[in-house]
């Protein structure tokens, strides 16, 4: 049963891949995953379907043209902090210049799960030539390259409590429940304390013992401020790999700030302000804050 959960949508993206430019089904494939996958898919099928995809595509263009790079090179981000940003301008940078790519499967202690949350095992990663697409809980001990994308842990904390009150994951739906029932400041503590605590705290050890310092870091904002120069600096800088025109253009379809999603919170800026309110006025969460800055 578990293989037709592989094998069915591999069969499907073969029949695509036929039909349409490679471009325009890895928009799609993009699109379906952000959309629709993420509520729909346990995320331990939907990490499998991811992995298999992206392999399948770099084994396309590195059977076409021989790889333009030798090195290893990470591109990561945490939960929440720019983490599907990172993987499409990622996958994207990494084809268009010839590069393999690999999307490392997160260890989740409970992947069928819909009360996962976000608990995760440490997995060690080996260097190999090309771009590896991580978060925290995925070591890369050796590497040439390395760009994070990094985001203010106030911002973080509240999207944390607006994605997990739109229900954005299979992973989550049991907090979703659970969140929904309660009144803003009592379900902003329970995120907090279950979801966005824990979490933080365990991507800040890996992040500080295995990367800080060895990778050029990118904060969310910046590339909400000026997408032109943050691009830059994430590819060229970051990746090491070649950015021209057509490159840009490519990458301009993942502008947050000029394409809508529906994985995108739909919390109205008026909630934004009231739940960075109640985080601000809680004297634990305003210490815990400043604690990790």
């Amino acid at each position: 049963m578990r293989l037709l959960l592989y094998a069915v949508p591999a069969v499907l993206l073969g029949v695509m891949a036929a039909s349409i430019s490679q471009v325009d089904l890895d928009r799609w494939i993009a699109n379906a995953v952000e959309e629709v996958l993420f509520a729909a898919l346990p995320i331990g099928v939907l990490q499998r379907l991811i992995h298999v995809y992206v392999l399948a595509r770099s084994a396309a263009v590195s059977s076409v043209w021989r790889s333009r790079t030798t090195k290893t090179i990470v591109v990561g981000a945490n939960p929440k902090s720019g983490k599907v940003l990172s993987l499409k301008l990622g996958v994207d940078a990494a084809l268009y210049n010839k590069v393999p790519v690999s999307f490392i499967e997160s260890d989740y202690a409970r992947p069928f799960s819909q009360a996962g949350y976000f608990e995760m095992r440490l997995l060690d990663v080996p260097a190999s030539p090309g771009v590896k697409l991580v978060t925290p809980f995925e070591r890369v001990e050796l590497f040439d390259k390395c760009v994070w994308i990094t985001r203010d842990i106030l911002a973080t904390l509240v999207s944390h409590y607006t994605y997990i009150l739109d229900g954005g994951e299979n992973q989550i739906l049991e907090a979703t429940r659970q969140v929904k029932s309660m009144p803003l400041e009592e379900g902003v503590k329970f995120v907090f304390e279950h979801v966005s605590k824990p979490r933080m705290e365990a991507d800040k050890v890996n992040f500080d013992a295995y990367y800080k310092g060895r990778c050029l870091e990118i904060g969310l904002e910046d590339f909400r401020t000026n997408w032109t120069s943050a691009i830059e600096s994430f590819v060229v800088q970051g990746m090491g790999l070649p950015l021209d025109d057509e490159l840009r253009d490519r990458l301009e379809a993942h502008d947050t700030l000029r394409t809508a999603s529906k994985h995108s919170s739909t919390a109205s800026p008026e909630l934004k302000r009231r739940i960075r309110d109640v985080i601000t006025r809680d004297p634990e969460m305003a210490r815990w804050l400043a604690s990790m800055s």
